[in-house]
């Protein structure tokens, strides 16, 4: 999915995620290192909520292309959006389980639902 993520971003989409507890994505850092590589090279922006708890690690992150703002999460799923492409996962477990949707009704509906935490986030 993150091979498939770094192909459609272009410059001008901003890329908006919900991330998961610091657990919950431990085993993709590999795959996260690579897409923030070639976003930096690209220079594409992207906003992400982190969970309060996880500021250290979120702080590290923080660069001009990288909006961050924390809130309470608890959840092991992450999910993000970017232009019509909605996309959810989770590492818990014996493998990653991820699903990317092309679909601009639900790309659409997921940035209205981000937009709303972004605004609600600290």
């Amino acid at each position: 999915m993150w091979y498939e993520i770094n192909n459609i971003m272009k410059k001008d989409i901003l890329i908006k995620i919900y991330t998961g507890k610091k657990e919950s994505c431990e085993r993709l850092f590999g795959f996260y290192l690579e897409h923030h590589k070639l976003r930096k090279q690209q220079k594409i922006k992207e906003r992400m909520i982190y969970p309060i708890k996880d500021r250290d690690l979120a702080n590290k992150r923080k660069n001009n292309l990288t909006e961050i703002k924390f809130s309470n999460l608890k959840n092991d799923a992450e999910w993000g959006v970017l232009g019509d492409v909605f996309f959810i996962q989770t590492s818990i477990g014996k493998k990653p389980h991820s699903f990317l949707i092309k679909d601009k009704f639900f790309a659409s509906t997921f940035e209205q639902i981000f937009d709303q935490l972004w605004k609600a986030a600290k």
